[in-house]
């Protein structure tokens, strides 16, 4: 008896307001999100490739905890991979451990190269997310993050150009028919927000600073993005499973 309950915003995606959100609004308005010199976060009202799906804290099953990177969002869907649900092992034990196939020089250079589980759809997929910057075959997503280029980024390895540990890769995706996710943000499963490339490449070799607990991205974005959404990080995120 007497808990506080948090009430999440309902402002975005055209959800009405009600007289509790409204005061959200002004507490979000006095308590602007943490905008550190490397790492910010704030929330935005629509889908774009470079924005992230938060999880809800109420959000059980596959997604329970998440962060994900949207990497494609045009009328035919949205695309996204899963960024927080790193695979004990490297490349290398992945692939052998999954089952796949990857051919040689990919695991030559990024044998002990972290990997995600990206998501349930095209599991057999790896692509390799980083902040290289601009080589063939990669996608630029957001100023400072690429998704592929993974045989040019190979021969950088060899080189001596690029460390393998600044990389991550991600093993499927996630992926809605148009209007899908849309619904799930409506009905309060996700949050949306737009990130810096630090937090986005927390687990590819970004630096890792937030209050000594280095790979908790979920709780550090809802941190920055300030107000309802960093009391919701302090509420729930002791309760998160690794």
């Amino acid at each position: 008896a007497g808990e506080h309950v948090l009430q999440a915003p309902q402002e975005a995606f055209g959800m009405e307001q009600s007289a509790a959100p409204q005061m959200q609004t002004q507490q979000m308005e006095h308590e602007p999100p943490s905008l550190a010199k490397a790492q910010w976060a704030h929330p935005i009202d629509h889908l774009e490739a470079g924005s992230v799906l938060i999880a809800n804290e109420n959000q059980g099953g596959l997604f329970y905890g998440k962060v994900l990177l949207i990497v494609e969002h045009t009328w035919e869907g949205t695309t996204a991979v899963c960024i927080n649900s790193i695979f004990p092992g490297g490349l290398t034990e992945v692939a052998t451990n999954q089952g796949s196939y990857l051919e040689q020089p990919l695991l030559n250079a990024f044998a002990n190269t972290d990997v995600a589980y990206g998501g349930n759809m095209r599991m057999g997929e790896y692509s390799l997310l980083h902040g290289f910057g601009e080589i063939h075959g990669a996608q630029k997503i957001a100023p400072g993050v690429f998704l592929g280029g993974e045989h040019g980024l190979a021969n950088e390895v060899m080189q001596g150009r690029f460390n393998p540990d600044e990389a991550l890769f991600v093993k499927g995706k996630c992926q809605w028919y148009p209007g899908r996710l849309e619904a799930e943000i409506q009905s309060g499963k996700w949050y949306v927000a737009a990130a810096s490339s630090d937090l986005v490449l927390r687990n590819a070799g970004a630096a890792k600073k937030m209050n000594g607990q280095p790979n908790d991205l979920w709780k550090d974005i809802l941190m920055c993005m300030g107000g309802y959404f960093a009391d919701v990080a302090t509420k729930y995120a002791g309760n998160l499973k690794p």
